[in-house]
């Protein structure tokens, strides 16, 4: 990251902690996605994000990702909102506002940008180099869909959409949203690694700058920390734990991953 980034990144990190503290000491326990300090946590995520891709990826890759990832979930979630297609039959109710074409929740295709990248990101840190692409898209695709399996039983209890007819998952939720899910993340990284073949992983900034190299593993870690919390609260006990063990196993592999470069490097510097 250049130094003015870095400041930017490090700026909308603390406004982005503070806003949790306020938002915590606002509703006690209370759970909800509603509220001016919700929306303005969304935007800070969103913008730490695309600061963090774009130093990264650097800045062309990084709208690729976005218009990818934008281009291709949303008419998915519409199909599958009024169709029943891609995950199955579900419908949203008036949480989440406002709506594109009148459906879809803007928020969920920027969901779908946000884990997009975090699955691209964990899946440099995770995979050498030399891996085929084919590779990195089941594993980074594979990341996105894990992340569901606590998102949306804690949606559902909160109401922000229904499943017609429930599902395998708890009685709640269908399998066929999953493997939505896998697919429409593998569309969306399969795109994107076309358009924009894969950066290697910025070796020099894990051993230089540890803790903003590693802030999608910590994003990605964070909130599924949050999630299984949120599930906890809600009574959600059996979700919360199979949504930190499908989880888990990609954050131990990008970690792996990190530890294994920091080595490499090392070594090639003592070699030096």
């Amino acid at each position: 990251m250049s130094p003015l980034v870095r400041r930017i990144y490090d700026l909308g990190l603390l406004l982005f902690v503070v806003t949790v503290a306020l938002r915590r000491h606002a509703m006690g326990s209370e759970i909800g996605f509603e509220g001016r300090l919700v929306v303005l946590q969304g935007l800070l995520v969103v913008l730490l994000t695309g600061l963090h891709a774009g130093a990264r990826l650097g800045f062309p890759r990084s709208l690729i990702l976005a218009a990818v990832a934008v281009g291709i979930s949303l008419p998915a979630e519409w199909l599958g909102a009024t169709r029943g297609w891609v995950f199955g039959a579900y419908d949203y109710t008036d949480l989440f506002r406002p709506r594109v074409w009148g459906v879809v929740p803007l928020l969920i295709p920027v969901a779908w940008y946000i884990l997009a990248y975090l699955g691209d990101a964990l899946a440099g840190m995770a995979l050498p180099d030399r891996a085929p692409a084919l590779a990195r898209v089941a594993f980074a695709a594979l990341a996105v869909t894990s992340w569901d399996f606590l998102f949306d039983p804690i949606c559902v209890a909160l109401g922000a959409w229904t499943w017609e007819g429930g599902g395998a998952y708890f009685g709640v939720i269908p399998l066929s949203n999953f493997v939505g899910w896998f697919g429409v993340a593998s569309v969306i990284h399969g795109v994107y690694y076309v358009l924009a073949r894969p950066v290697p992983s910025d070796e020099a900034m894990a051993v230089s700058d540890p803790v903003h190299y590693l802030a999608p593993l910590a994003l990605y870690g964070a909130l599924t920390g949050l999630m299984a919390a949120f599930a906890l609260r809600l009574g959600l006990v059996g979700e919360a734990v199979v949504g930190v063990a499908v989880a888990l196993p990609f954050l131990i592999l990008a970690t792996s991953g990190y530890v294994e470069r920091r080595r490499e490097s090392r070594t090639e510097a003592t070699i030096a």
